[in-house]
């Protein structure tokens, strides 16, 4: 070996050893785990003050610290919410500090079947507060705001009437009491004067302020508009905006469980050929002729007029043959989702039944 060669193979001895010292007194740099743990490590103190009982204290203290997540196969979720929201559905912390209070209807929506980011949007997967927020570049849905979070349950809830949503109730009443699909389209109905609403609600088309101010002066927002200044009251216009804020599109899977039915169209389809509807209807002159074609019948039918009917038959149409088959609320959405659907350009995909879908 030469002696330059020797000096070379020194040196490179001296910067391996330094290197591995450096990884060595090096904190972690993974995952972020510092900002994380430090909720968890927070939320133990929590804890720790609330219970005397000393056996459940060193439970709590020996506890490791984890990333937590929620996975929801059937609606394509993985959330880590839970990693920082800890107290979320656990009654004990109803009056605790953010992020460990205590969700106010987890038990209507378990965390189990629903998750977090299916209703409150932001990035399920992340596990800092910026980027679960989906307050960061490049991610199309941050979480909603709470004044807005009525928004959501217009993805599973169908029917105008919405328990604990009155905004977005009333916003839906306004729309078909003002007849606004004469001019505007959802979907394959409506009229073409004015713009499609199907994504109006998507993040990014429309700001939920300019959407308010559209309905409170059209003309000042969009000079020239044909739409008329109906001379909505603030609230009619907040819940209209909500509405609208509701109107994404959404896909979210049907399924069964023993508890719960999220209704889509699908699930309407299979319940359609399941219960032998196509023996009495039929869709494009394709089926039974007691009853009356399903083609297009969203031009004739509003979705609570469908839903009512489906529920109870004879209270909607008295002199119907159709029997009462006892849907549950959920099964009565997904067929309504499912008839809604049945226009002239699809009825091809209907006639053949789920087995040849």
């Amino acid at each position: 070996m030469t002696k330059d060669a020797y000096k070379l193979y020194r040196i490179y001895g001296v910067i391996s050893v330094i290197f591995v010292l450096t990884l060595a007194v090096a904190p972690p740099l993974t995952d972020h785990s510092y900002k994380w743990k430090k909720y968890q490590k927070n939320f133990k103190t929590l804890e720790l003050s609330l219970i005397e009982d000393e056996d459940l204290k060193r439970g709590i203290i020996e506890r490791p610290y984890e990333i937590k997540q929620v996975i929801v196969k059937d609606l394509n979720r993985v959330d880590r919410c839970t990693t920082c929201h800890l107290g979320i559905d656990n009654p004990d912390f109803k009056d605790a500090p953010q992020p460990f209070r205590t969700h106010k209807n987890y038990q209507q929506h378990p965390l189990e079947k629903f998750g977090c980011t299916v209703c409150h949007a932001g990035q399920g997967r992340a596990t800092t507060a910026d980027e679960a927020h989906g307050r960061v570049k490049f991610w199309e849905a941050p979480m909603i705001p709470i004044k807005y979070i009525q928004s959501s349950c217009g993805k599973c809830h169908l029917t105008v009437e919405v328990p604990g949503a009155p905004s977005l109730s009333n916003g839906r009443k306004l729309f078909k009491e003002f007849e606004c699909l004469e001019c505007h389209r959802i979907g394959n109905v409506g009229g073409n004067v004015g713009p499609e609403l199907t994504h109006e609600g998507r993040y990014g088309h429309r700001d939920p302020e300019w959407l308010f101010k559209h309905f409170k002066d059209p003309e000042a927002v969009i000079p020239g508009t044909m739409m008329p200044d109906f001379d909505f009251t603030d609230e009619q216009a907040a819940d209209l905006t909500m509405y609208m804020l509701s109107l994404t599109d959404e896909k979210i899977a049907g399924y069964f469980s023993t508890k719960t039915m999220i209704p889509d169209v699908i699930t309407g389809r299979e319940l359609f050929f399941e219960k032998g509807c196509i023996g009495c209807h039929s869709i494009g002159g394709k089926g039974g002729k007691i009853g009356p074609d399903l083609a297009n019948v969203a031009t004739r039918r509003d979705a609570q007029w469908i839903f009512d009917h489906f529920k109870d038959p004879k209270s909607i149409s008295p002199k119907t043959v159709m029997p009462k088959f006892g849907f549950t609320d959920d099964e009565a959405r997904a067929l309504t989702l499912f008839v809604l659907s049945i226009t002239d350009k699809n009825i091809i995909d209907y006639i053949t039944g789920p087995a040849n879908k």
